[in-house]
């Protein structure tokens, strides 16, 4: 799973003297940013953000504290990726304290979407996927995404979910459910 930004951040300076996030909602800023906080931001804009951790051990509690400060603020967004590519992106509504969270459970316990989800295209012509009981959206980013959607349509089990696409990791299943 990578981290990023929301899709929704707008960048209003950004440089070695001053960083300023702004948000619909709100505007995060930083003065003087430290060599190590200013990388790990520059990895945060892109959903491409490999090596955020790889920094001297030393600046893990700006990070983590970086970190901390923006899953707060619901400021993140989590995109699962299956072979490196990117299958869809969970994004928390304004205001919800929001982690990603491995469940482990039965495989061969029955699944089903709930009847509440929807799917829609959003303006900007990305495949959305929402419920008034979900704290977020998910944005469908690969066609394979949208057939896991369809095969959650009626009640299956993990079990009949990995042998019917066999070309998603165990891993990657274990970061969606």
């Amino acid at each position: 799973m990578q981290l990023h930004l929301r899709s929704d951040t707008t960048i209003e300076a950004f440089s070695k003297e001053e960083i300023i996030l702004a948000f619909p909602h709100m505007k995060l800023q930083w003065i003087q940013p430290s060599p190590a906080l200013y990388k790990r931001l520059t990895r945060l804009k892109t959903e491409t953000n490999q090596d955020l951790y790889k920094e001297e051990e030393s600046d893990l509690p700006e990070l983590f504290y970086l970190l901390d400060k923006l899953r707060q603020h619901s400021l993140l967004s989590y995109t699962i990726l299956s072979s490196k590519e990117p299958l869809m992106t969970f994004t928390p509504h304004w205001n919800v304290q929001w982690e990603p969270k491995t469940i482990s459970f039965d495989e061969d316990l029955s699944i089903q979407l709930s009847r509440f989800a929807y799917l829609h295209c959003s303006a900007e012509g990305k495949w959305i996927t929402e419920s008034p009981l979900m704290s977020g959206t998910l944005e469908l980013k690969h066609p394979k995404s949208l057939e896991i959607l369809s095969a959650l349509g009626q009640t299956t089990s993990l079990q009949t979910l990995r042998a019917t696409f066999p070309e998603i990791s165990t891993q990657t299943w274990h970061s969606v459910s």
